[in-house]
């Protein structure tokens, strides 16, 4: 008789290397910042980034946020620029991403409060309201309790 033990873990698996890439790579300290967001758009992945993940990202509050985009697509860099301002976007012309292990096949939206893990998420359209709500009840919430 033998057995199969299964589990399913929802623990966002590469947390420490975001905080790695966003202090080492980016220069952000995370822990002293309220609802930090960072979004990493995996342009350099056929389907991924589509215009209604841009759309979507464009819709959200960008105080504390980041984008990050490789240096392969420029008219994306010039749009992104463009709607979210320079200062939130980091562009990754050395493929750090890969190398933090951050390259996926979906784009992905992660949300800390104070250097702890919110929120992780990768984007398409059938997560959007799931994102939208959570993305807003934890700003509201950690907004209202400072």
């Amino acid at each position: 008789m033998g057995f199969i033990f299964l589990s399913s873990c929802n623990k966002f698996e590469r947390q420490q290397e975001v905080i790695n890439f966003l202090h080492k790579e980016a220069n952000i300290d995370i822990n002293t910042l309220d609802n930090f967001i960072l979004f990493v758009l995996q342009d350099q992945i056929c389907g991924a980034c589509t215009n209604s993940v841009l759309n979507f990202i464009y819709s959200l509050e960008h105080k504390n946020s980041l984008v990050i985009v490789s240096d392969s697509n420029k008219e994306l860099i010039s749009q992104l620029i463009q709607e979210l301002g320079e200062k939130n976007i980091f562009i990754d012309n050395e493929n750090r991403i890969a190398r933090y292990g951050l390259r996926y096949a979906r784009d992905l939206i992660v949300i800390f409060n104070q250097g702890n893990l919110k929120y992780y998420s990768f984007m398409d359209e059938s997560k959007f309201d799931e994102i939208r709500k959570n993305f807003y009840t934890l700003v509201t919430s950690t907004t209202n309790n400072i």
